[in-house]
């Protein structure tokens, strides 16, 4: 995968964990109980920062989610 990919990719994975957690912070303060409210204010005061995390992680661990292969290993030659 090439460098602008791996940058493009990553940009799209830091702006989606941005929204999940301007999205899920205040459903989880709305749960009133005073863990959930620190937690949901937290997600959503800090949901840049997590974000860009997100993003360095995805560009510098070589951009990829991989899942476990199901089924018989491939033949070897």
């Amino acid at each position: 995968m090439g460098l602008i990919a791996r940058v493009v990719l990553a940009v799209v994975v830091g702006v989606v964990v941005y929204l999940v957690c301007l999205l899920v912070g205040p459903l989880v303060a709305d749960l009133k109980a005073s863990f959930a409210v620190t937690v949901g204010d937290w997600l959503v005061t800090y949901a840049g920062v997590l974000g860009l995390l997100a993003a360095l992680w995805y560009f510098f661990s070589g951009g990829g989610f991989s899942l476990p292969r199901l089924g018989p290993p491939p033949k070897q030659p």
